[in-house]
C-alpha cells in the first residue's frame, strides 16, 4: 500500500495533475507523511462525497446542521485567532465523544485540491493546523461514516453525527 501512495505521488506529479500552488504546496508539507504511508491520496473521492451527501442534509454545498440532530455549531470571531480555535474545537469534539476509536479519517475540501487525503487519526492532529491554514472549506470526515467536522472559510465549525 506504502508503495503504491509513492507511486501516485509521483504520477501526480509527473502527469502535472496539480492544478494549482494551494496543492503543491500541500504535497511539499505532506512529503513525508505520503512517503511512510501516514497519508494517502484518493485521487478519486467521488464515493466519499457521495457517501457524505446520502447521510447528511444540505442546504446548497453546505451540510445544513439544523437537520443533523445533536449537531454542534460554534463560530470564530476573530480571524487572527480562527485556527486555534478550530484546534480548540476539534480537540473539544475529538475528547468528548472519543472519536479516536478511528485508525483512518478523511480530510476532504472545498475543490481547492483534486484529491482526497485519507489520513492517520494520530497524524491529522498533528497537521490539521498547516491545512487549516488553506483558504477553504475544511471537512474531516468519518472513514466508516459515522461523524463529520467542519470548518468553514466564514469561521463556522461544525460537528455531527450521520443521520442515516
Amino acid at each position: 500500500m506504502i508503495e503504491n501512495n509513492k507511486n501516485q505521488i509521483k504520477n501526480i506529479i509527473n502527469n502535472s495533475k496539480i492544478k494549482n500552488s494551494f496543492e503543491e504546496e500541500l504535497l511539499e508539507i505532506l512529503e513525508e507523511y505520503l512517503k511512510n504511508g501516514d497519508i494517502l491520496i484518493f485521487e478519486d473521492g467521488k464515493d466519499v462525497c457521495n457517501d457524505i451527501l446520502a447521510k447528511f442534509s444540505f442546504s446548497g454545498s453546505k451540510i445544513d446542521w439544523r437537520k443533523v440532530p445533536g449537531s454542534i455549531c460554534e463560530n470564530s470571531t476573530c480571524r487572527e485567532s480562527e485556527i486555534n480555535d478550530w484546534m480548540v474545537f476539534f480537540e473539544k469534539i475529538f475528547t468528548e465523544y472519543q472519536l479516536e476509536e478511528s485508525e483512518w479519517i478523511f480530510y476532504i475540501n472545498d475543490n481547492a485540491f483534486s484529491f482526497i487525503l485519507v489520513i492517520k487519526t494520530k497524524v491529522l492532529k498533528g497537521i490539521l493546523p498547516k491545512l487549516l491554514e488553506f483558504p477553504m472549506h475544511h471537512y474531516v470526515y468519518d472513514y466508516n461514516g459515522r461523524w463529520i467536522i467542519s470548518f468553514t472559510h466564514e469561521g463556522d465549525m461544525a460537528f455531527g453525527f450521520s443521520e442515516k
